[in-house]
């Protein structure tokens, strides 16, 4: 790991990166991308099939989707799908301050490269997004 001290000689002579199987491995980029794919699904499923409460909605929304609401007609289906899709967000809002907290852990530390901090900072905000989009189906 490079270290304050000697970080412009490794500027000028070039710095190999070491993997990090912790942050930027296989199965953590899967398991991130697999799970927002999966919140975003449900969050557009709730939105297309017209599941979403009438009260939630925007003009805009309802012009824009034209989708009448069959929340009240289907009140199970919306029940489980809100169920689901909290679910979801929660498992992306801890997921998301888990992997920042090993990466400011990494960092304080000096074992984390500046690439996979990057990759930490970019599977946070993806989670954060994601979360911020179910929130407009739990408001």
């Amino acid at each position: 790991m490079v270290r304050p001290a000697n970080c412009s000689a490794q500027i000028s002579i070039g710095v190999q990166t070491h993997a990090d199987a912790d942050i930027s491995g296989t199965g953590i980029l899967v398991a991130f991308i697999l799970s927002a794919c999966l919140t975003l699904a449900a969050v557009l499923f709730a939105y297309f099939a017209g599941l979403v409460d009438d009260g939630l909605l925007r003009p805009v929304d309802k012009f824009v989707f034209k989708i009448p609401s069959r929340a009240a007609r289907y009140p199970r289906t919306h029940v489980a799908l809100r169920k689901a899709i909290l679910t979801l967000s929660d498992q992306q809002i801890v997921t998301g301050i888990a992997i920042l907290g090993a990466g400011f852990n990494g960092l304080r530390d000096g074992s984390i490269s500046v690439y996979h901090f990057q990759v930490v900072i970019y599977l946070a905000w993806m989670s954060s997004s994601v979360h911020l989009s179910a929130l407009t189906i739990l408001r």
